[in-house]
């Protein structure tokens, strides 16, 4: 947004609005239509469908795709689930080793 139209709209006036920031560009303005559908997302298109209908299978579809078991995306949805989940740092392990190479002193696996 343009700054002093920000300016204006955060400016003092009779009435002051509760939050000094722009209007969303995707904020209707019309209210909702009664006879629209909702538009369900990929992981409740099967709901709506009937396809899935246990509360386990959409939550562990949803943990998979965004959650804590996201490292388990792409193996099969009937794939044995770790009893514990472990953090993989090998990755930032290597980065501390190497850190003393690159000129940080400091840094000490």
């Amino acid at each position: 947004m343009n700054p002093r139209l920000l300016a204006l709209a955060c400016s003092p006036s009779p009435s002051p609005s509760p939050s000094c920031s722009p209007p969303s560009p995707l904020a209707s303005r019309d209210p909702p239509r009664k006879d629209a559908e909702p538009m369900p997302t990929g992981y409740t298109s099967k709901i709506a469908t009937g396809e899935m209908t246990s509360l386990r299978h959409f939550i562990l579809t949803c943990a998979r795709g965004m959650g804590a078991l996201v490292h388990m995306r792409d193996e099969p949805s009937d794939a044995i689930l770790p009893l514990r989940l472990e953090p993989d740092t090998s990755y930032h392990d290597d980065e501390i080793a190497r850190a003393p190479k690159r000129g940080w002193p400091n840094c000490r696996p």
